[in-house]
């Protein structure tokens, strides 16, 4: 096994190709921080970004995206941004702590990854297994709601109606139209609320990455910004 660790925009088109072949191969890894999209982003921004390419016979098996940290430390890539993890790969097993060494860390601090990862499963510390909800907008908005039982619909009715009484009707633009303002909004509210979101946005590099993912357009990496109006208000916003 060769493992070469490279910066994100190094990979050419053939990488990117195999890099989406992988991500691809399971509805768990097709979440956008996985793609190599934000990988190349968030290393144009930040100088530490990492891709290990493992190889065996001259044959790419897998990619671990991540950030050097102090003394030798790998990081979730975008961290803490983004703190999903997971080796993107065809499928061969593949032993972790063997590639972390040939990559030339001392460890490698995942935070979150995908129950199926076989090759993080030893790593896991107990009783830290989550369910992770999805929503499933395929088939649209109202068969999600009708799949749902009547007393969560009540609900959200019960909640809809006094904020449609007091601001008026409630509306969700999918892609913001004043995009600029949405997203200082968004980061002041999370920085009023978060201690985290303080920490992150403490960073000058996560506002210019912020920013370049709201303009990305990949097919694995869209940035969006959807408001959740009531009359005028904005009342709720959602970035992804």
């Amino acid at each position: 096994m060769r493992v070469t660790v490279v910066r994100p925009g190094d990979l050419g088109p053939s990488e990117a190709s195999l890099w989406s072949m992988f991500q691809q191969s399971s509805p768990t890894t097709l979440n956008p921080f996985l793609s190599l999209a934000f990988a190349r982003v968030v290393g144009r921004h930040r100088p530490d970004a990492r891709v290990a390419v493992v190889e065996t016979d001259r044959q790419i098996e897998a990619f671990l995206p991540f950030e050097l940290a102090d003394r030798r430390m790998g990081m979730p890539i975008g961290y803490p941004m983004n703190d999903l993890q997971a080796f993107g790969s065809r499928g061969t097993p593949i032993e972790a702590r063997r590639v972390i060494r040939r990559a030339g860390l001392r460890g490698w601090r995942f935070v979150a990854a995908p129950a199926e990862h076989r090759a993080l499963i030893p790593y896991h510390y107990e009783g830290t297994l989550a369910k992770v909800p999805v929503i499933d907008l395929n088939d649209g908005y109202q068969q999600y709601l009708s799949s749902h039982k009547k007393s969560s619909i009540k609900r959200i009715a019960e909640k809809r109606r006094p904020l449609e009484r007091q601001f008026g009707p409630v509306s969700l633009q999918w892609c913001s139209p004043c995009p600029e303002q949405h997203i200082g909004q968004l980061i002041d509210w999370k920085r009023a609320k978060y201690g985290g979101a303080r920490q992150l946005f403490a960073d000058p590099a996560a506002g210019r990455i912020l920013e370049e993912l709201r303009t990305e357009s990949g097919e694995d990496c869209r940035g969006l910004l959807s408001v959740l109006c009531a009359g005028d208000r904005a009342v709720a916003l959602f970035s992804g």
